[in-house]
């Protein structure tokens, strides 16, 4: 099924995952990724993902499918598509470029998790965390699942960033660190 964004109808809050790509993943967090899953399902909180999004991804939508849950997916013309993925994907929203796409996946999503991941993933990241300031989607949240410490060289360059003045003193704010993914759907659940 493809889906117009512009009149989707679709009241679905979904949350956008970022990263897992290509990435052995640790047991913890495959663990911690089946049981996001299937609470997000049981809560009537589907996910977008890009269309390229690897195996830790697909298999968190294939769970929330299992679960009755809602799967949506992003199709930007210059990416490889994971057709595994679409075939699990309840709605496909076609993107011209990966800008588009960027844009649309941010736009369906009612907050972001960002796990470790690779260069593609930081881009859409970085970009995230702008467009929630001039964009005005500060309720929007934006996790970053600090799995193994994997994201602490990033915050000491944003604190490197703020103290020198070229970011500003509450860019922190844009963001939460949480030490495990189960951490998510708890605090996601009392932002709405």
């Amino acid at each position: 099924m493809t889906m117009a964004l512009s009149n989707s109808g679709n009241d679905i809050k979904r949350l956008c995952i970022l990263g897992g790509i290509d990435r052995e993943t640790s047991s913890s967090l495959q663990n911690q990724a089946n049981d996001l899953a299937v609470a997000m399902a049981r809560a009537g909180i589907g996910l977008s993902c890009m269309a390229n999004a690897g195996e830790l991804i697909t298999h968190i939508a294939q769970i929330i499918k299992t679960h009755g849950g809602n799967v949506s997916c992003v199709l930007p013309d210059s990416i490889i598509w994971n057709e595994h993925l679409l075939h699990i994907a309840d709605e496909h929203v076609p993107a011209k470029d990966l800008q588009e796409g960027k844009m649309f996946l941010f736009r369906l999503s009612a907050g972001v998790i960002a796990l470790p991941g690779d260069i593609r993933m930081l881009d859409i990241l970085s970009e995230y965390l702008t467009w929630i300031q001039r964009l005005h989607y500060t309720s929007k949240p934006v996790y970053l699942v600090n799995e193994g410490s994997f994201w602490e060289l990033l915050l000491q360059v944003f604190e490197h960033m703020e103290n020198e003045s070229f970011l500003p003193q509450n860019f922190h704010s844009r963001y939460r660190i949480l030490t495990e993914l189960r951490e998510v759907l708890p605090d996601f659940q009392q932002t709405y």
